[in-house]
């Protein structure tokens, strides 16, 4: 099955759907990509990707992770391991949604490099909430930039609810 996969070319990846992907998997101890090659993962479209079970994804190697582009990421959204993160490139981290960066843990957060660190953008930094931008190293932070860190002290104080009473001014 491996090496009948392996010789599909790009444009029939990319013509496989959910059901045919899913059937590989059931053939191939559950893998989502019974060894895809690095030129064949950028095949599978952000649909097939986002159908797959987390099993199947999981199954996805680090350098197949690498080759998929921003919208592909995306699609997977919230079902990428720790390594695929540390996997992910400087071009696919300014592509990931808000959504996905809250919602990655402390550890996923710490995988990507300080360099894939730097190029988040000041929207994304700002959807990170204070357990995160705590546990970001300091080779992350060091790679930053001078607005970036900004970002990060003013997301990560505390934010007064709307339905908080005004305060008094002090005398």
């Amino acid at each position: 099955m491996t090496s009948q996969v392996q010789s599909l070319t790009s444009g029939q990846i990319a013509a496989l759907t959910t059901a045919d992907v899913t059937a590989f998997g059931a053939r191939s101890e559950h893998r989502a990509d019974p060894s895809l090659t690095t030129t064949q993962a950028p095949g599978l479209t952000p649909a097939v990707l986002g159908s797959l079970s987390t099993a199947q994804l999981n199954a996805i190697s680090t350098k197949e992770i690498a080759a998929l582009s921003s919208a592909q990421i995306t699609a997977i959204g919230t079902s990428l391991t720790t390594l695929q993160i540390g996997a992910l490139t400087s071009v696919q981290v300014p592509g990931l949604s808000t959504a996905i960066l809250a919602s990655l843990s402390n550890a996923q957060l710490d995988a990507i490099s300080a360099k894939d660190v730097a190029t988040l953008t000041v929207t994304q930094l700002s959807a990170l909430v204070t357990s995160q931008v705590q546990s970001l190293t300091s080779g992350q932070i060091a790679a930053m930039t001078y607005l970036q860190i900004s970002t990060l002290v003013q997301s990560s104080r505390p934010r007064r609810s709307p339905h908080s009473p005004p305060r008094r001014p002090r005398a």
